[in-house]
């Protein structure tokens, strides 16, 4: 029985340390979530179906696609709510092409955001303020890699939805969805699909602030688009895709 409570108090003792290291973590260090990006968006999987009639190939394609991936590192400072997304790397795939992909948004303690994109072909910086970005957040629930997450969509553009988990309490997400009451998991967007695999402290402030001020040096002296204007040409894009595909029916 002795040795059973001097087990159950080492056990006790054990956990708090842990929690406390961990809290001390958290304080000293930047939270760092780890992305992986595929392009198979409910919209691109969609389109894939339209294009493709038969399913064995069907299938063969959309697993290549999956395949395809991109990954991504967020750094948020939860002192200041700064943030960074970056783009790390790209496995490619043969046979699979892609409309574009984010290369870095970075989010100042005002809550405008600096973005750098490549879009058909074209390389082109964008700016806006999280206030611009209108949420609808729904009763949809599920689990995503352990967290309990809600889902939301964006107003502005139906065709993109997010999970975000108040466990986790920043309002900062992946590219530019930012402003929901916690982080976001996991988000479908036009042309793919983001979901989180790591979140940890293991970044220092010193080597956040280095990161922060390479990056504000993309958009110095540089003409942003307006974020409102990198949504409509995207929406207008898909639009194209969804009539080609209409008029491909109707033939």
């Amino acid at each position: 029985m002795k040795i059973t409570n001097k087990l159950i108090l080492f056990t006790g003792i054990l956990l708090c340390s842990q929690s406390h290291i961990l809290a001390q973590e958290s304080q000293s260090k930047i939270l760092k979530i780890s992305y992986t990006t595929i392009p198979t968006s409910e919209k691109m999987v969609e389109l894939l179906k339209h294009q493709i009639k038969d399913p064995t190939t069907y299938n063969s394609y959309l697993q290549l696609m999956s395949e395809f991936k991109i990954f991504y590192s967020l750094y948020i400072n939860t002192t200041s709510n700064k943030s960074v997304y970056k783009l790390d790397s790209i496995k490619q795939v043969e046979h699979v092409k892609i409309p574009g992909y984010i290369k870095s948004v970075i989010k100042d303690d005002n809550d405008v955001f600096f973005g750098e994109e490549q879009f058909l072909n074209s390389n082109y910086t964008f700016q806006g303020n999280i206030t611009e970005l209108k949420w609808s957040i729904g009763i949809e629930e599920k689990t995503i890699n352990g967290y309990s997450c809600k889902k939301a969509t964006l107003i502005n553009s139906p065709d993109v939805s997010v999970w975000f988990t108040s466990s986790i309490p920043v309002s900062i997400g992946p590219e530019i969805y930012n402003g929901l009451p916690g982080l976001v998991i996991q988000v479908d967007s036009y042309f793919a699909n983001s979901t989180a695999t790591k979140i940890a402290y293991d970044v220092t402030y010193a080597d956040f602030d280095l990161l922060m001020n390479d990056e504000l040096k993309i958009f110095k002296d540089k003409k942003n688009l307006k974020i409102s204007e990198v949504i409509l040409s995207k929406q207008n894009f898909t639009q194209l895709m969804e009539k080609q595909m209409q008029q491909s029916d109707d033939q």
